[in-house]
């Protein structure tokens, strides 16, 4: 087995701290927020479960809120494509999209149009609402019972 690849360094009580504060915004009503997430992003298990399924609740709670929806797209549904890269839409202004060792920014609108369709795509597979609500619950209730 290889040795895992060490994580960047860097000062984790501080970025805790800096990821409560930008949340902080989720919060603003003049804001509105869409979340896509696959099932593997929920399962991916980072730390104990009993974390992982506090986790899992927070979004469901996020979810109740009026300027959040929040997706999941399951194993059990055939898409014909899958995600290469995570990625966030700003409005129709930005797109950043995440690698491990930082941040790739589109401006062009092209870009922005294609990761707007991309969104789309991906998002006309997933539950919403209620389904995605009853989808995260119950993944929190089995790392519950895994602790």
């Amino acid at each position: 087995m290889d040795t895992p690849v060490e994580p960047a360094a860097g000062d984790t009580a501080t970025a805790i701290a800096l990821k409560l504060e930008r949340q902080a915004i989720l919060h603003d009503k003049s804001k509105r927020f869409e979340f896509l997430l696959t099932e593997s992003a929920l399962r991916w298990q980072l730390c104990e479960t009993s974390v992982m399924a506090v986790q899992l609740d927070r979004l469901v709670s996020l979810s109740w809120l009026p300027n959040i929806s929040i997706g999941v797209l399951p194993f059990g549904v055939q898409v014909g494509d899958g995600p290469y890269h995570t990625f966030v839409i700003y409005d129709n202004h930005i797109v950043t999209i995440e690698l491990f060792t930082g941040q790739l920014v589109l401006r062009d609108p092209k870009d922005i149009d294609h990761y707007h369709a991309l969104a789309s795509f991906f998002g006309g597979y997933a539950l919403w609402k209620d389904g995605a609500r009853d989808f995260i619950s119950r993944m929190a209730d089995n790392y519950r019972a895994a602790g």
